[in-house]
């Protein structure tokens, strides 16, 4: 998705950086509760690269990485309890936390002239929640191992 910019004012604007797909590491711990309520504690690390600027009124280039890491605490749901799966445990989730988010040389400029120009070297910190969906898929031949597929929306 894209990356709106805020101003100094807290004011958001219709310019926004668009990103590419990137990095993501998630190490969880958790405990089941045993009627299909997990909790976890988890901490993450992203890293994108910005691609494009849009919505600038100019045509604009852009550059740099993103990195967003911090810790967070879920609430997950395994709908096994409502529905049987025979090849997959879906689940659902929310969750709160904090994240912080560096700007490693965010760069955007007219791609024609080269000019106006804006850059930044900024890490900042805000709460953030996050909602997922995903499922454990187990492998037919060793039941002991199985893989995780989720799509998560952070904030």
């Amino acid at each position: 998705m894209d990356e709106h910019l805020v101003d100094a004012t807290g004011t958001a604007s219709n310019a926004s950086l668009r990103s590419r797909i990137g990095l993501a590491a998630v190490v969880a711990l958790g405990y089941g509760l045993g009627n299909g309520i997990r909790l976890e504690l988890e901490g993450d690390y992203r890293n994108n690269r910005f691609s494009q600027g849009r919505d600038f009124g100019f045509p604009a280039a852009a550059g740099g990485n993103e990195v967003k890491y911090g810790p967070m605490v879920n609430a997950l749901y395994d709908l096994t309890g409502l529905i049987p799966f025979p090849y997959a445990a879906p689940y659902v989730g929310l969750g709160v936390g904090y994240q912080w988010a560096h700007f490693d040389n965010v760069h955007a400029y007219n791609g024609v002239s080269g000019f106006p120009r804006f850059s930044s070297d900024d890490t900042r910190g805000a709460l953030a929640y996050q909602a997922i969906i995903g499922a454990v898929v187990p492998f037919q031949i060793l039941p002991q191992l199985a893989t995780t597929i989720e799509y998560r929306f952070l904030d």
